[in-house]
């Protein structure tokens, strides 16, 4: 996994995420929320477009 993705998951853990008011106008213009997001990342699986056999390319 990612550096950033652990440090992103940490911070969310610790409740140190926060949403811009921009943010949360960006969201909701794609019928997010920023529960739905936060929660996706935490269960997000990392893609390497890069790695072979994964469709990309």
């Amino acid at each position: 996994m990612s550096e950033f993705v652990e440090q992103l998951r940490a911070l969310i853990g610790a409740g140190d995420v926060r949403v811009s008011e921009h943010g949360y106008d960006g969201l909701a213009e794609d019928g997010l929320t920023a529960r739905e997001v936060i929660h996706g990342v935490l269960d997000a699986v990392l893609v390497d477009p890069r790695s072979p056999g994964c469709g990309a390319g």
